[in-house]
């Protein structure tokens, strides 16, 4: 899957920044902090500011529940990927067609599958809305500034990210069963 990604003209867009992501998601609960939207990858991903791995070294309490909630947001993903290719059988086994075509199936999976779920809902899921892309509202905001800061230094911003991430999950974050976990 790292190859495959490494490869791909989603990560091309993501390191050239030429798609209209918004800058800041909203702040994190039960604190101002202003991070930038991310995905999240395994430790064989590169750390990059729209992609945060996890930490394997130098395993402070702090780094741990990082560790911990990171594989935790991980596990969420994989059991959404789970559902689709549990409804969409044809994604648990090699899709045998040209590149392009099974770009277009998947897709058409994915679309379908969010048809489905607004037709019929999800259960007690609810749709985040907001004003986030309205970037007439949106001001310079402190990570407007960090990325400035480390304009073509992309490890610095990912660190940076990272290192804010530990400190809120470990802080104003923090949730009262994740000690029972590291």
């Amino acid at each position: 899957m790292v190859e495959y990604f490494s490869r791909s003209q989603v990560k091309n867009i993501l390191d050239s920044n030429t798609i209209n992501l918004p800058s800041n998601a909203p702040p994190l609960k039960s604190s101002d902090m202003l991070l930038p939207y991310f995905l999240i990858g395994d430790s064989a991903c590169p750390l990059k500011p729209y992609l945060i791995t996890r930490i394997t070294a130098d395993l402070t309490y702090e780094r741990r529940i990082f560790k911990y909630r990171h594989s935790r947001a991980r596990r969420c993903i994989e059991c959404a990927f789970g559902v689709l290719a549990a409804k969409w059988r044809f994604l648990q086994t090699t899709i045998e067609t040209k590149v392009e075509t099974a770009e277009k199936m998947v897709l058409a999976a994915v679309a379908l599958h969010n048809a489905i779920i607004c037709l019929e809902g999800i259960g007690n899921a609810e749709a985040v809305t907001g004003e986030w892309n309205d970037t007439e509202t949106r001001a310079e905001t402190a990570i407007d500034s960090q990325r400035k800061k480390v304009t073509g230094r992309h490890s610095q911003h990912a660190t940076w990210i990272r290192d804010q991430l530990i400190y809120y999950f470990a802080g104003p974050g923090k949730v009262s069963w994740q000690d029972n976990y590291v």
